[in-house]
C-alpha cells in the first residue's frame, strides 16, 4: 500500500483541547488517567480493564484520559516486534476497530485518547488512522491526535495536562522517563501535569519544578517479548483528584492521586 505523505500533519503540538471537567462546592474537579491496554492482544487483561471503568464509574467521575496503545496494532502486515502476530487476535485493521468498538468497556463516561506506538504503525506505515476509524464506531471514546496532546481541564484558574506517549521504554529508574522529558521541555512551555505512557510502569511524582507527573501502568500482561527487554506491567489505572486554587501561581492547591491496582 502506498504510504500517506500526510500522516505527520495529523500532529499538532500547538493545539490544545478544551475538555473543561466539572468542579465541585468545594473547588475539586477529578478524572481517570491509564494508558497502554492493548486490546487485541492475548495478554490483555480485560476482565481488570472493565473492573477499573465499574470502580470509576461509581466514584462518579466521567472523563477518562488514555495516553496512547488502545489496541495492539497488529494487522498481519505491521508488527512492532518479531512475531507479534502470534499474540494477537483478531488481527487486521477493520477487525481490530471491530473487536475494539465492541469491547473496550462503556460506562457513563467518555476516554479521551492519544495514539501511541501501536496505534500509530498503520499510520506510518499503511496511512490508515485507527483513531479516527475507532471514534467514529464510538461517541465516546473520543480520538485526539497521535502521540501527543495538551488538555485544558479548567478555565479559572488555567489548568493543563499533557498526554504524551514516549519513545523510550527501559531506563535504570522509573522517574528517570519523566525527569528525561521534563528536562527536555522548557518551563514556559510545560503543562501543569504530566502523564507518560508506553512504559507500562505507574508512578507519581513532582520532578523538574511543580509538575504533577505521572507514568500511566499498562493493561498487558506479562509475554515472552517483555519478559525478554525485562519490562514488567503494573496492570491498574490512576483515580486523580485536583482541588482548584484561587489567586495562587499554581492553579492546584491540592493534588489527591490513587493508584488502582488490578
Amino acid at each position: 500500500m502506498k504510504r500517506n505523505p500526510d500522516w505527520n500533519r495529523k500532529f499538532d503540538e500547538k493545539r490544545s483541547y478544551p475538555v473543561l471537567l466539572d468542579k465541585s462546592k468545594g473547588g475539586w474537579i477529578q478524572f481517570g488517567l491509564l494508558s497502554d491496554t492493548h486490546l487485541t492482544s492475548n495478554y490483555c487483561d480485560e476482565d481488570a480493564l472493565r473492573a477499573y471503568y465499574s470502580d470509576l464509574n461509581r466514584q462518579g467521575i466521567r472523563n477518562i484520559f488514555h495516553a496512547g496503545d488502545i489496541w495492539d496494532g497488529c494487522t498481519g502486515y505491521t508488527q512492532i516486534y518479531e512475531g507479534q502476530m502470534h499474540n494477537v487476535d483478531p488481527l487486521g485493521f477493520d477487525n481490530g476497530v471491530d473487536y475494539v468498538s465492541g469491547r473496550y468497556p462503556k460506562r457513563n463516561m467518555k476516554t479521551y485518547f492519544i495514539l501511541g506506538n501501536h496505534d500509530a504503525r498503520c499510520l506510518e506505515r499503511e496511512g490508515t488512522d485507527f483513531g479516527k476509524a475507532l471514534s467514529k464506531e464510538r461517541e465516546d471514546l473520543v480520538y485526539l491526535q497521535p502521540y501527543y496532546a495538551r488538555l485544558l481541564l479548567s478555565n479559572d484558574p488555567r489548568l493543563t495536562l499533557d498526554l504524551v506517549h514516549v519513545a523510550s521504554h527501559v531506563a535504570y529508574t522509573k522517574g528517570y522517563n519523566l525527569q528525561r522529558y521534563l528536562r527536555n521541555v522548557p518551563p514556559s512551555q510545560r503543562a501543569d501535569m504530566l502523564a507518560l505512557g508506553h512504559t507500562h510502569s505507574h508512578e507519581h511524582v513532582s520532578v523538574e519544578g511543580d509538575d504533577e507527573s505521572f507514568l500511566t501502568g499498562g493493561w498487558q500482561r506479562a509475554n515472552e517479548y517483555s519478559i525478554r527487554r525485562g519490562t514488567g506491567s503494573d496492570i491498574g489505572g490512576w483515580r486523580v483528584r485536583v482541588k482548584l486554587a484561587t489567586n495562587s501561581p499554581n492553579p492546584m492547591d491540592k493534588v489527591e492521586a490513587t493508584w488502582m491496582r488490578y
